[in-house]
């Protein structure tokens, strides 16, 4: 076997993992009028068990809803009702073999009030949050109250079939507010030195342990360092586990906290960081202690987790978008299909569309979060059509593995003489790796249907199709530069952006680039990097405003950090040979002077392009840049589902 390792059982006490993969903790907006899990979320959860996860981790489960609850996204275990819904979830993932934890979580100081039916948001102690609100000091009725409310929960739980209750105590949530010097500035005798400051989750483990007896096993949740000023030490945690030791069966080690938006790059690693960011901290904490290991932290690949096993790192590995772009990764590494793994491109659209209150949903994997509706779909009979698709970017590819694993017979145009599209000449930097993984992925999967033809080098014509007498047609041939709309850029020899990876020995010292979307912003870090001087002009107020928080803050610390200047509130009116003229917010002329311009200024939809095959089949559609401006999700879902369903279309 290739990942011996990471395929062999794991046996903690009496539970018996069927390999050392976990489901890292993960949580969904689906759940109905009463707070209470939906059948999207059962299967949400389910599918990472049918692909072959040991453990599946239902995330972020507030105790109680008088205190603990951060947001709406989740079903609070003293309300009777959950029981439900939580056993039909623990029962669906038993089905495929695999594990059931629930996260058991308290937000502490950092809840918000409209989410909780308290008169205000607890923690260690009082003080008035930067938001003005005020929070409660835990004293008395109120640590008992929460003690309690752990036990009840628990109770909960096991009663449900739970595996393994996990103990969220890092990434400041309350726990993690009582451990950290930083937050817990108590005077008594739970707070000040470190082992009064462990007391209180101490505490909540031993209850948690009496309610559930031995046969229920505990994981804990720890950030081995706050990555913040003030905060807790790699030191501090390693001696709070071994306090630990006898109240919990393994310990899940991830780092910083979610309550400051740098420290959560580190949690959630961005496209512009390494991989396994913060593993090294599972392996400091297994040479401390004898307690099973868990290793969380940017690992995509199985290779990755086999590395971290194979080192002693760690005794198993939690993935969590990893398995959210693919949760079939184990099946496929299992049964060496390594190639057929859909690589995550750690864009964070996960957490951002979760961050903005909307269900779950990945960049790279259409079906994640809409499994319960689609499986039901998957048994109706489809015609099989002839389908034409033009153009080999995301969006067409995307669209021909659809169309094909539907049945249909798909014939792919790209002009250029490799798939990828656009995005294909941007694959030059090292941030650009998942992509680039991605993009290889999905050149691999059309390779290898049976039933996509494929005209590479070959620029298809509505004379072409009609040879081919295709039933639908599927146009997806990307978006055109919206750089020409700008005076004087026939004469200014400034490039489009997605040309300096190709043309970078033509670019000169001193650039500017028009535009702080991403991509200009990306081009801007590319050439910083290779030793120019880079300005970036834009209309707007603020850089990449629409793009994930996360990377955003990565990516603006590196465009500081190799002090290129941006300039926002500004108008381009005239480029130039040597640079161009701006117009300020004040309405004051200025002159920039550049031996390269860079246009980064958004690219639109090239509707004659697509109008010249309207003829060409009963059905013809256009999906991607060709229609409109899309992001990268939306090239790649649109080109799903018009594969998918194009009969209907």
């Amino acid at each position: 076997m290739r990942y011996p390792r990471l395929f062999q059982p794991l046996q903690i006490r009496h539970v018996r993992f069927r390999n050392r993969i976990f489901s890292a903790p993960v949580q969904t907006s689906y759940l109905d009028g009463m707070g209470y899990y939906t059948d999207y979320a059962i299967e949400y959860f389910a599918e990472k068990a049918r692909g072959g996860a040991a453990l599946v981790t239902a995330g972020d489960t507030p105790v109680d809803g008088r205190y603990a609850a951060a947001t709406y996204r989740h079903p609070v275990l003293d309300d009777p009702g959950t029981l439900p819904s939580l056993c039909e979830l623990v029962g669906a993932v038993h089905e495929y073999g695999a594990m059931v934890s629930v996260e058991l979580n308290h937000a502490g100081s950092m809840a918000h009030p409209q989410y909780i039916t308290g008169p205000s948001p607890i923690g260690p102690v009082d003080y008035l949050r930067k938001d003005g609100q005020p929070i409660k000091g835990m004293y008395g009725e109120l640590m008992a109250y929460t003690l309690d409310s752990y036990a009840q929960a628990a109770a909960m739980a096991k009663l449900a079939g739970v595996d393994v209750i996990t103990i969220q105590a890092g990434h400041g949530w309350l726990l993690h507010q009582f451990l950290s010097p930083r937050t817990n500035t108590r005077k008594d005798q739970y707070g000040g030195t470190l082992r009064n400051r462990c007391r209180f989750p101490l505490e909540v483990l031993a209850r948690v342990r009496e309610t559930v007896g031995e046969d229920t096993l505990i994981q804990l949740s720890v950030s081995a360092a706050e990555h913040i000023k003030g905060g807790d030490t790699l030191a501090n945690t390693i001696e709070f586990v071994q306090m630990a030791r006898s109240y919990v069966d393994l310990v899940h080690v991830t780092a910083s906290v979610n309550t400051d938006s740098r420290a959560s790059t580190i949690i959630h690693s961005t496209p512009y960081q390494p991989h396994l960011l913060i593993t090294h901290y599972a392996a400091a904490i297994k040479a401390a202690t004898d307690l099973p290991v868990v290793a969380v932290g940017g690992i995509l690949s199985p290779e990755e987790a086999e590395t971290i096993l194979e080192r002693g790192s760690a005794d198993a590995v939690a993935l969590g978008r990893a398995l959210i772009a693919d949760p079939f990764l184990p099946y496929k590494a299992k049964h060496q299909r390594e190639d057929e793994i859909r690589p995550c491109l750690r864009c964070l659209t996960c957490l951002n569309e979760m961050s903005r209150s909307r269900s779950v949903c990945c960049t790279v994997n259409p079906t994640s979060g809409r499994e319960f509706r689609l499986h039901r779909q998957t048994s109706q009979p489809k015609p099989s059509l002839n389908i034409v698709v033009v153009g080999g970017g995301p969006a067409g590819m995307s669209a021909a593995l659809s169309a094909a694993s539907s049945g249909h017979t798909v014939t792919l145009f790209e002009k250029r003489m490799e798939l990828g599209g656009l995005i294909r000449r941007t694959l030059t930097p090292a941030w650009q790796a998942d992509t680039a993984a991605y993009i290889g992925y999905l050149d691999r999967a059309v390779r290898g249907q049976n039933n996509i033809r494929l005209y590479l080098g070959v620029t298809a014509t509505p004379e072409k199709l009609a040879a081919l007498s295709p039933q639908a047609v599927i146009v997806a041939m990307g978006s055109r530069p919206c750089g020409d709309e700008l005076p004087g850029w026939e004469t200014s020899g400034a490039l489009e952006v997605s040309e300096i990876y190709e043309k970078i020995h033509q670019i000169g010292r001193r650039v500017i680039v028009v535009g702080a979307g991403v991509s200009g912003c990306e081009a801007a870090l590319f050439l910083a990097e290779s030793g120019r001087d880079v300005v970036i002009v834009d209309k707007g107020a603020a850089a990449m405003p629409h793009y994930s928080r996360l990377p955003r803050i990565a990516l603006m610390d590196k465009l500081m950090a190799q002090g290129v200047e941006l300039r926002p509130g500004v108008q381009v009116i005239q480029l130039l040979p040597g640079g161009i003229w701006l117009e300020t917010e004040a309405g004051k002329k200025q002159r920039l002077e550049a031996d390269t311009i860079i246009l980064a200024n958004g690219r639109q939809g090239d509707r004659e392009a697509v109008e010249q095959f309207s003829g060409a089949a009963p059905t013809v559609t256009a999906i991607g840049g060709c229609s409109r401006s899309v992001s990268l999700r939306e090239c790649i879902h649109g080109g799903y589902f018009a594969g998918r369903n194009i009969e209907y279309y």
